[in-house]
């Protein structure tokens, strides 16, 4: 079996989409199958790994996975800084929190769709049946793919 490092998969913010494109794909073929729970949460991370492709053009950082620093020690304290999967300091890390705030108050669509993934975290991959709609969990896909939906939007913003 071949195992990919960070470092070899993901080297700048187009593979990082790449990836998190690939996760979206993965949790619409879940829901599809009756597996609501872990599409809820392959969606939640294909919008971190957005945020983080985000974070990197943001930031000017070429890549946020790479171990070496390459005479830059400031990076690793950058990595360790957004080695999160807290949504919220995301947003805020690639500058895109303020802009997200007008955008939810001046869509009201946005604004309720956006609703639906506030709860999201890394800690969703132990769900629970009761704890994952699967109804909530369509729409939040939808939303994520949708031409004005979530991940565009961090993508063009």
């Amino acid at each position: 079996m071949l195992v990919i490092s960070h470092d070899e998969s993901m080297t700048n913010p187009f593979e990082i989409r790449i990836l998190a494109a690939k996760r979206l794909e993965e949790a619409e073929i879940l829901l599809n199958n009756g597996k609501f729970e872990g599409a809820f949460y392959l969606a939640g991370y294909s919008i971190e790994l957005t945020l983080k492709a985000k974070i990197c053009e943001h930031l000017d950082v070429p890549n946020l996975f790479a171990s070496s620093e390459q005479g830059k020690p400031f990076l690793a304290n950058l990595r360790k800084a957004v080695k999160i999967h807290n949504l919220e300091t995301l947003f805020t890390f690639s500058g895109l929190a303020n802009k997200l705030d007008i955008k939810k108050s001046g869509d009201q669509d946005f604004s309720k769709l956006f609703g639906l993934i506030v709860c999201w975290n890394e800690d969703a991959r132990y769900s629970t049946p009761t704890d994952i709609s699967e109804i909530s969990t369509r729409k939040i896909i939808e939303f994520l793919k949708a031409k004005n939906g979530l991940l565009a939007w961090i993508t063009q913003n």
